[in-house]
């Protein structure tokens, strides 16, 4: 499965905002962050999310290391 077709199934989660997928080519670990209307929302995705995650992963001989929620202290953002 290519990211666009990942992607697009975490789209369809009520509540999602967006995505960043994070890597450090050189030690090859990696980190997606993804972002959510609040945190119900983000509550109420844990399922789908954790299913999506761990498919993901096994496709692509990967593992799940970790999984941890932040609320957001502070944003800013330029385009």
């Amino acid at each position: 499965m290519h990211s666009e077709e990942i992607v697009k199934q975490v789209e369809e989660v009520a509540g999602y905002l967006g995505v960043y997928y994070l890597v450090d080519r050189a030690t090859g670990k990696a980190v997606t962050l993804t972002l959510w209307e609040d945190e119900a929302t983000m509550r109420a995705s844990e399922e789908a999310a954790a299913r999506i995650r761990e498919e993901t992963a096994r496709r692509q001989g990967q593992r799940v290391v970790s999984v941890d929620g932040y609320e957001v202290g502070f944003s800013s953002t330029k385009r």
